[in-house]
């Protein structure tokens, strides 16, 4: 099982306004250039699911995700249902430090071929760490910082 994580800072920023930019997941194909399509269906309770479709180094993934949207806590947790991955599972948080907002997203992952899985899995984790960087970017501009990247890989 891979890891993959990242914290940002988004400065002069609300952590609210944050958190309602990183939940309108539909407009992220505007900021990432690798993501093709996503597809919200609006359910019950701050539930909703989501249908990716995102480049994967000159192929694609795609993946159904239910998403957990928890505006009082400000944090949405996800969990695949079906795609390409066999297991992907993460939240992304956000929370106030003064007048900025700070991120938090971790994602667990697994491909799902375990005679690849030393070899692929890496490359995975980076193309999402690199995925999401760019559309932090290209979301919130010259504001956001990244302050940490990190991933690990367990048994």
């Amino acid at each position: 099982m891979h890891t993959a994580e990242i914290r940002g800072r988004v400065r002069a920023s609300s952590a609210e306004d944050v958190f309602d930019t990183i939940a309108d997941f539909e407009r992220y194909t505007e900021y990432g250039q690798s993501i093709r399509n996503v597809k919200v269906e609006k359910s019950e309770g701050g539930r909703v699911i989501s249908k990716w479709d995102v480049d994967f180094r000159g192929g694609n993934m795609q993946w159904t995700e239910a998403d957990t949207i928890d505006k009082d806590k400000m944090r949405i947790d996800f969990e695949q249902l079906e795609g390409t991955l066999r297991h992907f599972t993460g939240y992304w948080a956000v929370e106030r430090d003064g007048d900025d907002a700070l991120i938090h997203f971790f994602g667990q992952f697994e491909l799902g071929m375990p005679t690849l899985a030393s070899f692929i899995e890496p490359i995975a984790e980076s193309a999402i760490r690199e995925n999401l960087i760019a559309v932090l970017h290209g979301v919130f501009g010259d504001q956001f910082e990244l302050e940490s990247s990190a991933a690990s890989a367990s048994a």
